[in-house]
């Protein structure tokens, strides 16, 4: 219990937990972890992305979430809302909604919409902070394509084989997004609504693509905040010939309940070896050289929102040989 690790440990829990602290030291000591914390986790987001490891990815931005928000991922995603307390979570059922953009969907700006249900709970300036923290909340459409043909949004993979996009195996597969803020920012621009937090931050959204059933992450990217639109490119290189499903998350590095998750549906062919190519083996037996994920880091990701991507890496096959040996493309 001397380590100040598990002191960290248990304050950010407190934190996400809005637990009552004992005494005010440990306020301070607080504040000093939570603004260590962003930059060991924006880290870590880099080790992960070097690594190709999706899960761990995706694990490390949910925690960066919670940590904004004072709130736990298992919470309700009502309850990032202002003076909304657990019992109080009930009321949304009455608009048929379960999450905070399908929230914004159905009031479509209607302000008395919203507060004829939360008048059952909250006076009239308690459902004014409500308002104005919903309309603080960045809502993006996405749209994708790839090699020019736009995506289906739908999580059912296409009956029609005509609707898988078909890609070469080994090379370049470039995924465009069009990233559309619904909303326009107000007056505070593009603030986080993140009354638990010490210092103010802006918004920020993180692009993940990865292919689930291998767990590897192929490509990230950072954003700044988005004000009106923006195209983003990332590229992939599907590896191993036949059907595989890529998974874009569009996630914010400061708000819960705000990621969407699209389904990419490829089909990777191979090229074909021409009849009238000859291919020459070598006589001598020689050893099978380990081939490396053909995906590595391009360029480091830092804590300031640049934009990185990932770019495929060259492959050596330096060693000498006699001539008579089957090229490799």
């Amino acid at each position: 219990m001397d380590s100040p690790h598990t002191k960290a440990n248990l304050l950010l829990q407190a934190h996400m937990s809005q637990l009552q602290l004992p005494c005010t030291d440990y306020l301070t000591d607080t504040k000093t972890v939570m603004d260590n914390a962003l930059r060991v986790l924006q880290a870590m987001i880099d080790v992960c992305a070097e690594s190709g490891w999706l899960a761990a990815t995706l694990r490390v931005i949910s925690l960066l979430q919670q940590i904004v928000q004072a709130r736990w991922d298992t919470d309700n995603g009502f309850l990032v809302l202002p003076h909304i307390e657990p019992h109080m979570v009930y009321i949304f059922s009455q608009l048929k909604v379960s999450c905070i953009p399908e929230l914004l969907f159905i009031l479509k700006g209607e302000y008395e919409k919203l507060a004829r249900v939360l008048r059952a709970e909250l006076d009239e300036q308690e459902i004014e902070d409500v308002w104005a923290a919903l309309r603080r909340m960045p809502i993006l459409d996405v749209h994708l394509s790839v090699q020019g043909k736009e995506v289906a949004k739908s999580r059912e993979p296409p009956r029609d084989s005509n609707k898988w996009i078909r890609v070469k195996t080994g090379s370049q597969v470039s995924i465009d997004l069009n990233l559309k803020r619904l909303n326009k920012p107000g007056r505070e621009g593009t603030k986080v609504f993140a009354p638990k937090y010490p210092k103010p931050k802006d918004e920020g959204w993180l692009i993940v693509i990865g292919h689930k059933e291998s767990k590897d992450m192929c490509a990230l990217k950072r954003l700044s905040s988005i004000r009106a639109s923006t195209r983003q490119s990332l590229t992939i290189v599907p590896e191993k010939p036949g059907r595989c499903i890529y998974t874009v998350y569009v996630m914010s590095d400061r708000y819960l309940g705000l990621d969407q998750q699209y389904d990419v549906h490829m089909e990777a062919v191979g090229e074909a070896v021409k009849e009238e190519d000859e291919i020459y083996y070598s006589d001598e037996e020689e050893e099978m050289p380990e081939i490396r994920s053909p995906v590595t880091a391009g360029s480091k990701l830092n804590d300031d929102y640049t934009e990185s991507s990932y770019v495929p890496q060259n492959l050596d096959w330096s060693e000498e040989v006699d001539d008579h040996i089957a090229s490799w493309d």
